[in-house]
């Protein structure tokens, strides 16, 4: 039980570093863009399902697909004048 918190752990750390390392990257080389919040609040409407079930069925580990799930939603929804239609 505890190997798969540390594994599970250690590939949420290696994602933040990842994405750490690719932002800065980014902005050394001027690649910048602008933020879908629409995005963002779509993905955390699908995680909040996704973490309740995986939490109740696999493992309370997963729990953190839902704290995401709605940080994503809550960001969405604060920048909700600045979503962009793309249609």
């Amino acid at each position: 039980m505890y190997a798969i918190i540390a594994v599970v752990v250690g590939l949420i750390l290696a994602l933040v570093l990842g994405a750490i390392v690719a932002i800065q990257r980014g902005k050394k080389l001027g690649m910048e863009k602008e933020t879908d919040y629409k995005t963002l609040y779509t993905l955390g409407i699908s995680l909040i399902p996704l973490g309740i079930i995986f939490s109740a069925t696999v493992s309370p580990v997963f729990i953190g697909f839902l704290i995401i799930g709605v940080v994503y939603m809550t960001i969405g929804i604060k920048n909700k004048d600045k979503w962009a239609d793309k249609a």
